[in-house]
This record gives structure tokens, C-alpha cells and sequence, in this order.
């Protein structure tokens, strides 16, 4: 009340209407939905003759529901469509707006890949090339070595630095195909939110980018991270997932069970390494279902108390079934998981062989296929 009373003062009509709306909100909080009502009425009105639209989207909503609070139903209707009117109006607006930042930032992003990427490459041949030169001197200082006990130093200093520089290779790789399968992901999502809009089906449009925009972020600010916390890998799978759910309009559902021993803000894990996994599962094994019965489930489980088990598991058609269909579409091959397997390999040589990857194919009873088991095995690294 007291920033009312200011807001009057000073003769500002969206300052007044702004706080009786707070008023009226405050109220609603309350459950006091009679007394809400005419703050609510006022906020409209000045919003109205100022034509504040998002303050007039706000108001009738709020109208709507206080009044479907109180039974007034019919009231409750007319001003719920008026808010969706105001809000489609505002939406189209919006939407064309935000689709020319999300475009702009991403051939920005994809241009920084693309000089991070060939930086990257610059490094790793220079690595090789430095390794190459390390390995001759090496030779020759030990042909010119006089005593075992500086041959045994020179070997002993060969050994970390090639372990170092290997190391280092390694993680260069790592980062430089990480960098060339996000940007494959980004395009897709940016047809999806694109075919919404020409579909006119405004909802969802919304509802995808508001999604895309939070994992886009996360996988900008994972891409130059080692490792992240299971928790954080969590926040993005589920993101990824209601992104493909409604890009696919809901042809599957998803269940995520998490061992209870597992501290999920403690567990690290290499970030993006299950996307690819879960990307592969939906669209090679539900989408291709004549019924809408996908089922996704995703599993974490503690192993021995030094070991992560992460299970990937899908109802649907099968590996040979979907290489059956890939063949057909103009012989269409999938690099997705050659992908997955040349990055596991990295991984294993990172954490000197402690990575275990399985593919199980599951068969019912007339020996057709009814789904696919991935399993990973890796060390469950603590902060």
C-alpha cells in the first residue's frame, strides 16, 4: 500500500498499475479472493486505458482464476479469453524476436567452435610433432648415455612425459569431437521450433524454446568442462528429453531412477556422454513404433562404491529392425554411434581401461526385436 500511495504521488500509471496488481496477487496468496477482486478490476482498468498489454495479459489471467476460486465461472471464462487473445498477440511478437537472437547466437557460437576447433587441431599436431622430436632425443641421449644410472633417469623422465603429452592428446580429441556433435543437435532443434511456428501451433513453440534456450546454455557452459556433476548432466538429459517429447508430440515417455546411495551433487561424470547414448535410443528405436508405447528408462546405480553403472533401456524396434529401415532410406548410415563408441574409447584411454560399454539386444519370444539395453561402466569420480 505504501508503494501505491508513491506510485500515486508521482502520477505513474504503470507504477500504480503494477502494484495493484502486487496487491491483488498478495491477496490471492491469502486466499482472500473477494478482497483480491477490485485491485485486480483497477490494475485492468488503468492497464486498459494505458495499453499496458502485458499488464492487461496478467490481469485477466489473475481475474480468471480468482474467480473460478470463487465459482463464478462464466466470468472466469470470458476473462481467461481475453488473456489468451492478449497473450497471442503478444506471443507472435515475441516469438519472431527471440527466434532472430537464438539464430544470431548461434552462428556466433558456431563460428567460435569453429576457431576453438581449429585451434585444437593446431594443438594436437603439435603435440604430435613435439612427441616425435622428444622420442629421437631420447635415443640419442641414451646411446649417449655412460652409466645405468642416467640411462635409468632418462627412461624414468621419457616415461611421465609421454604419459603427459598422451594425456593431453587425448583430452584435445576429446573436446574436438565433443565440438563437432553439438552444433548436429542445435540445427535439429532449430527445424523443430521452426516448423512449429509455420504450423501455427504457438503452445509448443513456446513451451520448445523456453526448453532449448536453458540446454543450450548447458551445453555451452559444459563444453569447456572435463567433468560436471551427475546432477547437472541430470537438469540436461531431462531438458533434452521434454524437448524431444515435444518435438515428437509425446510418442514416448521417460523414466529416470537414481540408485539412493548416490549423491548426485558429489558424482562427476564426463558431460554430454549420455545425450548421444539416449538421442540413438528415441530415434532409432521409438520413433519407428506404430504405437505410442516407447518407453525410455534410464537408470544410475552405485557399483562396488568406486563405480558408476549407467543403463540406457528402450522398448523398441530393435537394432536389427532399425538397420533394416536405415538401409532402405537411400542407404542411409548413422555415425551417431560410431560417435559414442570412438569418444568411449577416448575415455578408456583417460581413465587407463576403467570404462566398461555393452550393448544388449533384447528378443521376446518369437525371436523378434522388442528394444535395446546400453550399459556404462565408469569410475563414480567424487568432488
Amino acid at each position: 500500500s505504501q508503494a501505491l500511495s508513491i506510485s500515486k504521488q508521482i502520477n505513474s500509471d504503470y507504477e500504480i498499475t503494477v502494484n495493484l496488481y502486487a496487491i491483488g496477487n498478495n491477496y490471492v496468496n491469502l486466499k482472500n479472493y473477494n478482497k483480491a477482486l477490485p485491485f485486480f478490476k483497477k490494475s485492468l482498468q488503468i492497464a486498459t486505458e494505458n495499453n499496458l498489454r502485458e499488464l492487461m495479459s496478467d490481469n485477466y489471467k489473475a481475474l480468471s482464476i480468482v474467480y473460478s476460486f470463487l465459482g463464478m465461472y462464466d466470468n472466469a471464462y470470458k476473462n481467461l479469453y481475453n488473456y489468451n487473445l492478449i497473450k497471442d498477440s503478444i506471443f507472435s511478437r515475441d516469438i519472431h524476436r527471440q527466434i532472430t537472437e537464438i539464430k544470431t547466437r548461434y552462428e556466433t557460437e558456431k563460428k567460435q567452435k569453429e576457431i576453438e576447433l581449429l585451434k585444437r587441431n593446431i594443438l594436437i599436431n603439435q603435440l604430435k610433432a613435439d612427441k616425435r622430436e622428444q622420442q629421437w632425443q631420447l635415443k640419442l641421449f641414451i646411446l649417449l648415455a655412460l652409466t645405468i644410472f642416467i640411462v635409468l633417469i632418462v627412461l624414468s623422465t621419457l616415461i611421465l612425459l609421454r604419459l603427459n603429452h598422451r594425456r593431453k592428446l587425448i583430452i584435445a580429441e576429446q573436446k574436438a569431437l565433443r565440438a563437432q556433435m553439438n552444433p548436429h543437435f542445435i540445427f535439429n532443434a532449430m527445424n523443430s521450433i521452426q516448423s512449429l511456428i509455420v504450423s501455427r501451433n504457438n503452445e509448443a513453440a513456446r513451451k520448445y524454446l523456453n526448453r532449448f534456450s536453458k540446454l543450450m546454455r548447458t551445453i555451452l557452459e559444459n563444453s569447456q568442462k572435463s567433468t560436471v556433476k551427475l546432477n547437472e548432466e541430470l537438469n540436461s538429459l531431462m531438458l533434452y528429453l521434454e524437448i524431444e517429447q515435444l518435438r515428437f508430440e509425446h510418442n514416448f515417455k521417460y523414466i529416470i531412477n537414481i540408485d539412493e546411495k548416490i549423491n548426485c551433487d558429489d558424482i562427476n561424470l564426463p558431460p554430454m556422454l549420455i545425450q548421444p547414448l539416449i538421442e540413438n535410443a528415441i530415434q532409432h528405436g521409438l520413433l519407428p513404433l506404430d504405437s505410442k508405447d516407447g518407453l525410455l528408462q534410464l537408470n544410475f546405480d552405485l557399483i562396488g562404491g568406486d563405480s558408476l553403472k549407467i543403463t540406457i533401456k528402450d522398448n523398441g524396434i530393435g537394432r536389427a529392425k532399425s538397420a533394416e529401415i536405415n538401409k532402405k532410406r537411400f542407404n542411409h548410415v548413422s555415425t551417431g554411434m560410431k560417435n559414442i563408441q570412438e569418444r568411449i574409447l577416448l575415455l578408456k584411454k583417460i581413465y587407463k581401461g576403467k570404462i566398461n560399454f555393452k550393448v544388449i539386444d533384447i528378443i521376446d519370444e518369437n525371436y523378434n526385436g522388442a528394444g535395446t539395453i546400453v550399459e556404462i561402466i565408469l569410475p563414480a569420480i567424487t568432488s
